[in-house]
């Protein structure tokens, strides 16, 4: 099982699974209020899950005009949304997740460039793509890790693991181009090597933070 969907399904269940302290309508929110939070972190962007969540106050503690309280109405959502991700449609939505825990690692990369922090910005969207990297390998059978002389296991270097994957193919030989000058942008933005203009190094990486996005969404994992 990947661990995106194991964090995920052991969440779920706890929240699923929580009993509230207070009764009343404080306790009919504060359970609506986990509901919706657990099905925000873990719904793929654009997913039915989502969508149906978006629909609901949890503040809405009573039912209104005929319609079920809030809480009823997310945890039906996320009681089926856990069903799902247990059935055979937990390959697509563990792929979604990931992409999502990705997107919002980028995320943090473009409030670094809000910042000017730019060696940050790219040392993080570096290491999205480097995990995204190693979830295409596995699905795909190729070793993410080698072994040191004493036989204990490393993970293998991001270039390298790119030059692998290319042979798959999983992508063509100039997304691998790509690939490698983004692994040599968080290289040198973790030596301290990055070009010093911000003028022109912050539309490069914003740039940079785009492609990967691009990139993990026409080779998902």
């Amino acid at each position: 099982m990947a661990p995106e969907r194991t964090a995920a399904l052991t969440d779920i269940d706890a929240v699923l699974n929580h009993r509230p302290v207070d009764g009343g309508s404080a306790g009919i929110a504060e359970m609506a209020a986990m509901l919706k939070a657990c099905i925000e972190r873990w719904a793929p962007p654009g997913s039915s899950y989502r969508r149906m969540a978006d629909g609901v106050n949890p503040l809405e503690a009573q039912s209104i005009e005929g319609n079920l309280r809030a809480d009823v109405r997310l945890r039906g959502v996320l009681v089926t949304m856990e069903r799902d991700y247990r059935a055979g449609m937990s390959r697509t939505l563990d792929e979604r997740v990931h992409a999502a825990i990705l997107d919002d690692l980028i995320g943090q990369a473009d409030r670094h460039l809000d910042a000017g922090q730019h060696a940050a910005a790219a040392i993080v969207i570096g290491a999205a793509l480097e995990q995204h990297l190693r979830q295409l390998a596995a699905r795909l059978d190729v070793a993410f890790e080698i072994p040191d002389a004493r036989g204990v296991l490393h993970a293998k270097p991001a270039q390298r693991l790119n030059d692998d994957l290319r042979l798959t193919p999983a992508y063509s030989h100039a997304e691998w181009q790509q690939v490698q000058r983004w692994l040599q942008a968080r290289e040198r933005a973790a030596s301290g090597d990055l070009a010093s203009d911000p003028g022109t190094l912050e539309p490069e990486l914003r740039q940079m933070a785009l492609g990967v996005r691009d990139f993990i969404r026409r080779h998902p994992a």
